[in-house]
């Protein structure tokens, strides 16, 4: 039997799961194991007899520099599989809406996150998340990059508007504690948007960063008479408690 040199046996014990201490009945190990390493699946293995190092370093490093776009990876899934993109349509456009950023801005893509306040929590998880900070209402996309007078910019995403089956449908999807919380943080002197698909979201973002246009005169969905700053002494009525603004804030 052919014995590897001492060099090529401790890069492929460098990625190998077994003997790392987790017990042989845990699931997570279960999980890990399935190839022996970490980062290749079994389905990624040839068909054909053996696979050499060269080969295993060449599946590895694929596999690192599609992870280092997570979201194209999740556009590549989505895309074979359009029923999951008409369940959660909303995903599929913030996906695409990061993908872009991250291959056309990436002097700002570390800038910009998102906000897991999407999708369906049981009662426990739910109450964690609230305690540990997660408000609903909050926008689900945040760019710390202060930009033409503004501390930074918060775009709400909704799916674009011809997936609704009316316009009041989609005028409707804006809920009024989202709403208020866009014009808390607009009388706060941070920029606000709301994104009807991933196109609006980049024409957003483009024009905020001065290469898209007009930032006030974006054409949305969503009209400026909706989103506007609040008036001095108005009160926004939140998720959870209100919100007052002082006359100071204006001073």
């Amino acid at each position: 039997m052919a014995v590897l040199p001492k060099a090529e046996r401790l890069a492929l014990l460098a990625q190998s799961t077994y003997g790392s201490g987790t017990g042989s009945n845990s699931k997570t190990a279960s999980k890990q194991r399935r190839t022996g390493f970490r980062q290749v699946s079994a389905k990624q293995l040839p068909q054909h007899g053996n696979l050499s190092l060269v080969e295993f370093n060449d599946l590895t490093a694929q596999q690192e520099k599609i992870e280092t776009n997570p979201h194209k990876q999740e556009i590549i899934r989505l895309d074979a599989r359009p029923d999951l993109i008409s369940k959660d349509r909303e995903h599929y456009e913030q996906t695409l809406f990061f993908d872009y950023v991250f291959e056309r801005y990436p002097e700002y893509y570390n800038f910009l996150a998102a906000t897991p306040n999407g999708g369906f929590r049981r009662k426990g998880e739910r109450f964690r998340l609230c305690a540990e900070g997660q408000k609903a209402g909050w926008p689900d996309c945040q760019f710390a990059c202060p930009k033409l007078g503004f501390h930074g910019l918060y775009i709400e995403f909704k799916r674009p508007v011809e997936s609704y089956r009316s316009i009041s449908e989609a005028r409707n999807a804006l809920k009024p504690h989202q709403l208020a919380t866009l014009r808390m943080l607009l009388s706060q002197g941070y920029a606000a948007k709301v994104a009807y698909g991933s196109l609006e979201a980049i024409a957003i973002f483009e024009s905020y960063i001065g290469v898209g246009g007009d930032y006030d005169n974006v054409v949305l969905f969503c009209p400026k008479s909706v989103l506007k700053p609040p008036e001095p002494g108005e009160v926004l009525e939140l998720k959870r408690n209100a919100y007052e603004i002082l006359e100071a804030e204006y001073a």
